[in-house]
C-alpha cells in the first residue's frame, strides 16, 4: 500500500474525488493506493498541486527527474 498515495486521497476526501480532479478513472487510483502501479509520471505534479503531497513522496523512484528536495 502506499502510504503517500492513500494520505493524497484523503487530503481531497477520497479516491472517487482525487479521479474527478486529475480526469483518472477511480480504479486507476485504487491501483495507485494498493500498490499495483505508480501514479504516471507525468501527473505527479498535478497531484502533488491538488493534495499537498509531495512529489517525493508520491514516487520517490523518479527523484532524478524532479531533483533533490
Amino acid at each position: 500500500m502506499s502510504q503517500a498515495m492513500a494520505h493524497a486521497c484523503s487530503s481531497v476526501g477520497g479516491q472517487a474525488a482525487l479521479a474527478r480532479a486529475i480526469g483518472r478513472r477511480e480504479e486507476t487510483v485504487s491501483d495507485w493506493v494498493n500498490g499495483k502501479s505508480l501514479v504516471d509520471p507525468e501527473l505527479v505534479v498535478e497531484v502533488e498541486r491538488i493534495t499537498g503531497v509531495s512529489r517525493h513522496e508520491l514516487r520517490p523512484d523518479l527523484s532524478r527527474i524532479f531533483g533533490a528536495r
